[in-house]
C-alpha cells in the first residue's frame, strides 16, 4: 500500500510539472486552446496526490510502524497546505478561462458591430446617391486638378497640400502643418499664383452631409455642421479624393484666445477651434 501511495504521489507531482510546462501562460494572458487540457491535468494531479497521501498513510497505520508516525504526521500536516494551493491553481485557471471567454465575446461583438457599421455605411451611400448628384452639380471640373464651386465662384485645389494630382486622383499623404505655417502658404498651380488658405465659412461650403442634416453655425459658434449620422469623409470624394482629417482655415478664434484658430474636420463634418501650433491638413483656394 505504501508503494502504491508513493507511486501515486510521484504521478501527481509529474502531472503538476507537466501542466506547468505547457505553454499556456504569458504574464497573465492565457491561451484558450490549451487551457482546458491543462485544467484537466491539474485536476488529475490533485486526485493522484491526495490518493497517494491516503494510501501511504494507511500503509503506515496498517503495519503499525510506530517509528514512521512522525513521517505520517508530516504528510498529514502537509495535506491542508498543499490542498489550498491546488484549489487556488484550479481557481486561477477557471478565472482565466472566464476572462478569456469574456474577451472572446467582446471581440466577436466588436467584429459584428464593425461589419454592421460597414453595411450601414453602404446602405447610406446607396440612399444618398441622389443627394451626391445634387452636390456634384454644384462643382465644375476644370480638368487641371482644380474645381470651381458655382455658388461662391471660388476655385479649389482638388488635392490637399502635400499630395499630387495624377490626372485622376490625389496621390501621397497630406502634409500636417501648424496654422502659423499654413497661413503663409503660397502656390503656383494650374496657371495661378494667388492661392491662399480659405476662411472657415469658405471651407465649410465643402462639407457634404449625406443626409442633408446641416446646422448653420454662427460666427463664434463651434460644433457639428452635420448633425445626424454621417458617412466619412464628409466631402464629395468625386471632386476631392483621398481626403480625411482636419483642415486649417485662416480664421482666428479670438473668443477663446489669440492662440486658437478654426478648423473643419472632414472625417465627421465638425467645425471647431484648436491651438495654432497644432498640426492639421490644408486645402488651398483662390478667388
Amino acid at each position: 500500500m505504501k508503494k502504491a501511495g508513493i507511486l501515486l504521489i510521484a504521478l501527481g507531482f509529474y502531472c503538476v510539472l507537466l501542466a506547468f510546462n505547457m505553454d499556456v501562460v504569458v504574464g497573465k494572458t492565457y491561451n484558450i486552446g490549451l487551457l482546458n487540457e491543462r485544467q484537466n491535468i491539474v485536476y488529475l494531479s490533485g486526485i493522484l496526490f491526495l490518493s497517494g497521501i491516503m494510501l501511504f498513510g494507511f500503509g503506515f497505520v496498517a503495519k503499525e510502524e510506530t517509528k514512521n508516525i512522525k513521517a505520517f504526521a508530516l504528510w498529514t500536516f502537509l495535506t491542508p497546505i498543499v490542498l489550498p494551493m491546488g484549489i487556488k491553481i484550479v481557481a486561477d485557471i477557471q478565472e482565466a478561462n472566464r476572462q478569456n471567454e469574456i474577451r472572446l465575446q467582446v471581440a466577436t461583438k466588436q467584429k459584428e458591430q464593425a461589419a454592421a457599421d460597414v453595411k450601414k455605411q453602404e446602405e447610406m451611400r446607396l440612399q444618398a446617391a441622389p443627394i451626391l448628384k445634387e452636390n456634384s452639380d454644384k462643382f465644375v471640373d476644370n480638368k487641371d486638378g482644380t474645381v470651381t464651386f458655382k455658388t461662391t465662384g471660388l476655385m479649389w485645389q482638388r488635392c490637399s497640400f502635400g499630395q499630387t494630382w495624377t490626372g485622376e486622383t490625389c496621390s501621397g499623404k497630406a502634409t500636417d502643418i501648424t496654422w502659423y505655417d499654413a497661413i503663409k502658404l503660397t502656390s503656383n498651380f494650374a496657371g495661378h499664383s494667388d492661392w491662399r488658405l480659405p476662411t472657415r465659412d469658405e471651407l465649410i461650403t465643402l462639407v457634404f452631409c449625406w443626409n442633408r442634416e446641416i446646422k448653420t453655425l454662427g460666427k463664434e459658434e463651434a460644433g457639428f455642421i452635420c448633425t445626424g449620422s454621417v458617412i466619412s469623409p464628409t466631402i464629395n470624394t468625386t471632386y476631392f479624393p483621398n481626403t480625411n482629417s482636419w483642415f486649417w482655415s485662416s480664421s482666428p478664434f479670438a473668443l477663446i484666445s489669440s492662440d486658437f484658430a478654426w478648423y473643419v474636420g472632414f472625417n465627421d463634418g465638425n467645425s471647431n477651434a484648436s491651438y495654432k501650433d497644432s498640426n492639421s491638413n490644408v486645402r488651398l483656394v483662390r478667388g
